[in-house]
């Protein structure tokens, strides 16, 4: 009998605790499917655009309490127009509100700070960064998830999101969801029901002498309509300013010596891969060479890689310096490509 009863009373206690579990787990499953149904409407849309406000209140531990506001609009067409825009005031008493855009017109990226900062930026992702703290993070949450692919989702930064209710905000029926981004303050969503919008984001934030509440609130929130192309080419009527322009000028030559090598390695990789199944081809073929790279197609190798330096996978058995490999009938592979490397070695001497 004492066995039924401690047997009863076990299965009782686990019954209770997965009830627990499942009660525990439902409100984050619910609010991660949200989030990921959010950013599939904003990251397959053809076109977007809204307007919006983020106000956040500064209240001092003495009791004086200031306001600052940033009015904006997004701006997007796919595949490479984007424009961010944005008109912020400071909590500073009959302060005037100052213009600022981030824009890329399909071509380049830019950032225009009101009154004489305009600077050419290295792309749309370093733009949006710029732009992010300045707008007081209203560059942030929708930017995100309507390019993903510049800096990752919005969900990749998100722990522990938890549904907490559902209300109504400006007569849309939302969703209410508390996240924690990382490096960063939990805050509140307000995602539509229907729409699966972003409609508002609230934080609060407590500092040493004073604490913080922040609202930002989307409006007038169109997807796949008409944008005036107009609006991509935006030009502020001042010349670049000189600040940022060395700086500029390093970061892109950066990015280029960057790119370069990893072409150069990559190049270098696929140059190994070659001479190792025309190895293996010597090997099977009681000591004779493939009479041509070609040959090693499709039984040692699926296909005749391109070296990276000029994108070729022409085959020669005199060096022109055209692009691609040179291969002369034996364990020779070469690089069929003129100049240096970035750390001054001709390109043809690769693979001797």
């Amino acid at each position: 009998m004492k066995i039924r009863n401690k047997w009863w009373l076990g299965a009782c206690a686990a019954g209770i605790f997965s009830v627990f579990l499942a009660y525990c787990g439902e409100p984050r499953q619910q609010a991660e499917e949200i989030i990921k149904k959010m950013e599939k409407k904003y990251s397959s849309c053809a076109s977007y655009r809204d307007t919006g406000v983020v106000t956040t209140v500064f209240n001092q531990d003495s009791g004086k309490t200031r306001t600052a506001e940033v009015l904006f609009n997004t701006y997007l067409v796919r595949p490479d127009r984007f424009r961010f825009d944005w008109r912020s005031k400071h909590p500073i008493p009959n302060a005037p509100f100052r213009q600022s855009v981030v824009w890329h017109n399909g071509k380049s990226a830019y950032l225009y700070l009101e009154p004489d900062m305009y600077e050419p930026m290295v792309d749309l992702k370093m733009a949006i960064a710029g732009a992010t703290g300045v707008s007081d993070g209203a560059a942030y949450h929708v930017p995100l998830m309507l390019l993903p692919d510049l800096d990752g989702s919005l969900s990749s930064r998100t722990s522990s999101p938890k549904l907490v209710g559902e209300e109504t905000f400006e007569g849309v029926e939302c969703y209410v969801i508390e996240i924690v981004l990382r490096g960063k303050q939990p805050q509140t969503m307000w995602i539509g029901k229907q729409d699966f919008l972003l409609r508002r984001v609230h934080q609060e934030k407590k500092n040493d002498d004073f604490s913080t509440v922040r609202d930002e609130i989307h409006r007038k929130i169109v997807l796949n309509g008409e944008i005036e192309e107009e609006l991509f080419q935006f030009d502020p009527g001042i010349p670049f300013s000189d600040m940022f322009s060395d700086m500029l000028a390093t970061l892109k030559q950066k990015k280029k010596e960057l790119k370069t090598k990893e072409k150069e390695a990559e190049t270098k990789g696929h140059l190994g891969y070659l001479k190792a199944a025309t190895a293996i081809y010597y090997g099977d073929h009681e000591g004779v060479w493939p009479p041509t790279l070609e040959a090693l197609v499709p039984k040692y190798i699926e296909e005749i890689p391109k070296e990276q330096i000029t994108g070729s996978n022409r085959e020669v058995k005199v060096f022109d310096g055209k692009g691609g490999w040179v291969y002369g009938s034996d364990d020779r592979v070469g690089l069929n490509v003129k100049g240096e490397d970035s750390r001054g070695k001709k390109y043809r001497q690769y693979g001797n």
